[in-house]
């Protein structure tokens, strides 16, 4: 009796760890369908990312109607790349928050490279076109150079992302650990309900199962990473040589300049607000970095979603406000209004006056 006891010890063990999590299962699905409410910060993300969405989609069309106004529709598409890439961010981390399968685990994974590609590429693109504005004359060119330019800098990313979701079929992904108690558990090493047949699942049903919004965040997923990285590196950089630049190895000429074109050398601070953008931006990526490295696996993928909340957020707060604030202190029809006693190409003019 007791070796009939001792026998059957482990399958009423196992009956109860699956019990326990289908019933967890079964309870989480009933009350949220939609997102993973098993932790705490996930519905004042989701609430928080709308508002970002809402604002960033009211500043695009400030944009709009202060380019055409005041600016002439210069660099206007430019800016519509940065508005359309912070929306982007902020739509990924609501897709993250939800429950999925593996195609949509892998497929929202892209989605944050491409997001940060698309963002990184906003700025790089922006900069080359401050580079350009002096030298294409035809506004119509300096729009087409842009487009060609930022689809040139996203497309590189792309491969990388298409390589990764292709070695990294099939997808790990947490299948039973929906909450926080069912993941502390130790599941047994061969899981087998006697109570039902064995039946061998189909090649389709098996490439396809129900997931968490917790995906599993391995070395390569990192390594997709290395781009956005340099564009960062490149963006922190431009940033940092204008900024020193315009406040260090200016002549006295170039300031009366900035002094009669800007206004109450408003120029000088957004250089200093985008340094100061890239370098928060920074600081997160080494944040998140020393996370994946140095913690616990499971404190990983909330701060993936986290840093891109944050990063996205830093975007709206130090560089678009601050360029809708700068615009709508200018004139009508600035550039054209804009009259000195030295005689300036309009180019020039252009060209200083728009590169903050």
């Amino acid at each position: 009796m007791k070796l009939f006891n001792s026998s059957m010890l482990p399958t009423n063990l196992l009956y109860d760890s699956l019990d326990f999590n289908d019933n967890s299962i079964e309870n989480h699905s009933s009350s949220s369908q939609l997102l993973a409410s098993n932790d705490a910060w996930i519905l004042p993300i989701f609430i928080v990312c709308l508002f970002g969405i809402l604002c960033t989609i009211i500043i695009s069309f400030l944009l709009i109607c202060l380019s055409h106004r005041r600016l002439n529709g210069h660099f206007l598409l430019t800016h519509l790349f940065i508005c359309f890439s912070v929306c982007f961010l902020y739509i990924i981390i609501i897709i993250f928050l939800i429950h999925a399968n593996e195609i949509f685990c892998g497929l929202r994974e892209f989605l944050s490279q491409l997001g940060y590609a698309l963002l990184y590429s906003a700025f790089l693109c922006h900069y080359i076109m401050q580079w350009l504005g002096s030298r294409i004359l035809s506004k119509r060119t300096k729009q087409l150079t842009s487009l060609l330019i930022y689809l040139l800098l996203i497309f590189i990313q792309i491969p990388i992302g298409i390589l990764w979701w292709y070695f990294t079929v099939p997808r790990v992904c947490q299948h039973q650990t929906l909450n926080i108690l069912s993941s502390k558990l130790k599941d047994p090493k061969f899981r087998i309900d006697f109570r039902k047949p064995i039946t061998l699942p189909l090649p389709s049903s098996s490439s396809v199962q129900p997931c968490s919004n917790r995906c599993t965040v391995d070395y390569r997923f990192y390594a997709t990473f290395t781009y956005t990285m340099l564009e960062l590196v490149f963006c922190t950089s431009i940033a940092t040589c204008l900024f020193f630049y315009r406040q260090c190895h200016r002549t006295n000429a170039e300031k009366d300049k900035e002094k009669t074109i800007s206004i109450n050398g408003n120029n000088s601070t957004l250089t200093f607000l985008n340094m100061l953008a890239y370098f928060l931006i920074d600081l997160v990526w080494l944040l998140w970095s020393f996370i994946y490295y140095f913690m616990d696996a499971f404190f990983i993928f909330p701060s993936l979603i986290i840093g891109m909340f944050l990063i996205a957020t830093i975007c709206l707060l130090f560089i678009l406000l601050p360029q809708i604030y700068y615009y709508s202190k200018l004139p009508m029809n600035d550039i054209n209004s804009y009259k000195s006693p030295v005689t300036i190409q309009p180019t020039t003019l252009y060209s200083n006056k728009l590169a903050a």
